[in-house]
């Protein structure tokens, strides 16, 4: 996917949309970029069937929604989906912030501001029935209402939770002593592995 419409600079991160955001039938996917030039955008990549179960050359990808805002790089991008509500994209810039866009307007919804370059971002699974009820935490109390949460990695070497319907800062973890370049959610949402400058790997307990 590239020419009229789409970035401008290198591309430096992606994320498929899930099977359950697209159309019915057909062989489209709808893909979700974020560049150097400071914009997410979404392209449609669609083609013919070879035969041997991958689609020819003879594509019409095309870019779709452009998600302008960031004054610096994106560095991570993601899909937000939760129950009874339309779906959502992120992304995190080294200007400091996480962005929630809104797919079917391409408006921003939420701004999460950070005092160092955001360098990655993910999602939680669904949280629903996984909080522990005893637990007061703005974080336990997203995951029990069901809220996605957001992770985002930075580097003042904090991973940072977020209510990604409200953009409400849930929990900070620290530890580590440099920029954190990876995180990931367990299956269950129970628990953050990180990854960092500093040549260590942590596991946080979220509930």
């Amino acid at each position: 996917v590239s020419g009229h419409g789409y970035h401008e600079a290198g591309l430096t991160c992606l994320a498929p949309a899930p099977l359950s955001v697209e159309a019915a039938g057909g062989v489209s996917r709808t893909v979700l970029t974020g560049s150097e030039d400071g914009t997410a955008r979404l392209a449609i990549v669609e083609g013919g069937d070879d035969g041997a179960g991958t689609a020819s050359s003879s594509s019409s990808s095309r870019p779709l929604t452009t998600f302008s805002g960031h004054s610096e790089s994106v560095e991570a991008v993601c899909w937000v989906l939760a129950p009874n509500a339309p779906p959502l994209v992120a992304s995190a810039s080294v200007d400091g912030t996480l962005r929630l866009w809104d797919v079917s307007t391409g408006t921003e919804r939420v701004k999460c501001e950070h005092g160092d370059a955001v360098s990655c971002a993910a999602v939680s699974p669904s949280a629903s029935g996984n909080a522990d009820a005893s637990s007061s935490s703005a974080a336990a109390a997203a995951a029990a209402s069901g809220a996605p949460l957001i992770a985002t990695g930075c580097l003042d070497g904090c991973v940072r939770l977020w209510d990604a319907r409200s953009g409400e800062l849930a929990r900070v973890f620290k530890g580590h002593r440099g920029g954190v370049q990876a995180v990931a959610f367990s299956p269950d949402g129970r628990a953050l592995l990180t990854a960092s400058d500093d040549a260590t790997a942590k596991v946080f307990e979220i509930i």
